[in-house]
């Protein structure tokens, strides 16, 4: 290697470095899904191949969960601090909103991906069924599907919501809501699968970094 290929891998080498150091992410999944599942460890090995930390916790009970069960989980068992960014898919997000109800100190940014645990006003007809099973979903008995803002908005300095047209007409109301509820901005990208579920979901990947200020080719 010559010198300066040397000094180039130095370089980034110590970028990564400091970047670990610094902002880290914190990824939880939703209802049914398991932290190796769905795009989730292509998420975590694409951030960690840049020089994040990454928790990416198996949440308990994730066929019938119960919200406290879940939160309560989170709170104990993963570290975060003021470089932290919370991100949470579907049921996942509705677990981020009431973790940072529970957090004694902020973190700095909160990513729902086509959040679920929809407030009560935005349920349809068909919306405690499952879309892909035709079954009732086994979360609705478990959670409480309310929200305290004003424990959540203070806990972070900014929210990205993330949706996407292939999915379920009744989400985007719901995130509509929410990015005003949270002073967030709300992006309407394609995701490669239903609701965000195929094995890399690149526009995740980018909202994620986007929090960090790197715009990498996804």
């Amino acid at each position: 290697m010559s010198e300066e290929s040397q000094r180039d891998s130095a370089g980034r080498n110590a970028l990564s470095s400091s970047l670990s150091d610094d902002y880290n992410f914190v990824i939880l999944h939703g209802y049914t899904e398991h932290n190796n599942t769905e795009f989730f460890p292509w998420l975590k090995n694409q951030l960690e191949r840049l020089g994040y930390k990454v928790q990416l916790p198996e949440l308990p009970d994730t066929d019938a969960p119960l919200e406290h069960k879940q939160v309560e989980y989170v709170v104990k068992n993963i570290i975060f601090n003021e470089k932290t960014i919370l991100i949470g898919h579907s049921l996942g997000g509705a677990v981020a909103m009431k973790t940072l109800e529970k957090l004694p100190s902020g973190i700095f940014g909160l990513g729902l991906v086509a959040p679920g645990g929809l407030e009560k006003q935005f349920w349809t007809e068909d919306f405690e069924f499952d879309r892909r099973t035709g079954a009732q979903k086994q979360y609705l008995a478990g959670f409480d599907f309310e929200y305290d803002y004003t424990q959540i908005t203070p806990k972070f300095k900014r929210c990205t919501i993330l949706g996407s047209d292939n999915d379920s007409e009744y989400r985007l109301p719901w995130m509509k809501y929410l990015a005003k509820k949270l002073n967030g901005q709300l992006r309407m990208e394609q995701a490669r699968g239903f609701h965000f579920t195929a094995s890399e979901e690149p526009e995740v990947l980018k909202m994620a970094l986007d929090f960090v200020g790197r715009h990498e080719d996804c």
